[in-house]
C-alpha cells in the first residue's frame, strides 16, 4: 500500500514539474501583448531583413550575417 502512494506521488510531482517547464514564458512576453498583426508584421520584416537565427549553421549567427547578398539591408 505504501509503494502504492509513492508512487502516485511522484507521478503527481513529475507532472507539476513538466508543467512549469511548459509555462516558462518571460514577463517580457506576457507583458508585451503583441497582437496578431503586429506579429505578422515583425515575421515579415525579420525574414526580408535576415534578421533570425540560422538552426544547423555557426553558433548564434543570423542568416543576414551568414548570407549578406540575400538580404536586403535595414
Amino acid at each position: 500500500m505504501k509503494t502504492k502512494y509513492t508512487a502516485i506521488a511522484l507521478i503527481l510531482a513529475s507532472g507539476l514539474i513538466a508543467g512549469t517547464s511548459f509555462a516558462a514564458v518571460s514577463r517580457e512576453q506576457v507583458q508585451a501583448g503583441l497582437t496578431r498583426v503586429q506579429v505578422k508584421a515583425e515575421l515579415a520584416e525579420a525574414l526580408r531583413t535576415g534578421d533570425f537565427m540560422v538552426v544547423g549553421e555557426e553558433p548564434s549567427a543570423k542568416c543576414n550575417e551568414l548570407h549578406p547578398n540575400m538580404h536586403q539591408s535595414v
